[in-house]
């Protein structure tokens, strides 16, 4: 009876922290193979406000609407210069440095340097020649950034951290 009493409130604890920090999303499609598959369940710290370059994160990109989420790799944060060059980000003259396997076409999407304005991320797909990203539809609004992709939670066989932290700054 004694024991019960702390375990349920730990448990209520644990529920409501889960609650009001975390979410979850599931990942559809191929535009961040490898590092996350179609189908994957990913927990998402949704107490999250800057993002930074090497962030993945869950966005719905039409505010206020109840559509689709979507999960890219920031690759730029306000005041930064980008470009895309056959699928390779330039971010203020440096190509994009990273711990995860990029995949790009010779034919991918390019753009022209850009800078992002103040209060948007520039976002891309791991898959560069299988996404649609900041190349076709802009700049994300940070407010709509949900939050940061933490552990992918299921299928169990790929359950893990993901390391969002690239030395690229």
């Amino acid at each position: 009876m004694f024991v019960m009493l702390p375990l349920t409130v730990v448990l209520i604890l644990a529920v409501a922290f889960m609650y009001f920090f975390f979410t979850t999303a599931r990942v559809e499609g191929a535009s961040m193979h490898p590092t996350l598959r179609d189908g994957d369940l990913v927990l998402v710290a949704t107490s999250y406000e800057t993002p930074v370059r090497g962030d993945v994160v869950v966005f719905t990109p039409t505010p206020g609407e109840n559509g689709d989420e979507l999960v890219k790799r920031v690759v730029a944060v306000p005041d930064d210069v980008v470009e895309v060059e056959r699928g390779s980000a330039i971010v203020n003259g440096f190509a994009e440095v990273g711990g995860y396997e990029l995949r790009t076409d010779p034919e991918d999407v390019s753009t022209l340097p850009y800078t992002v304005p103040d209060g948007h991320v520039f976002v891309l797909g791991d898959n560069r020649p299988d996404s649609l990203d900041s190349r076709f539809f802009g700049p994300v609004p940070v407010d709509v950034v949900v939050g940061r992709v933490v552990l992918v939670l299921w299928p169990a066989d790929r359950f893990g951290i993901v390391d969002a932290r690239l030395a690229s700054d």
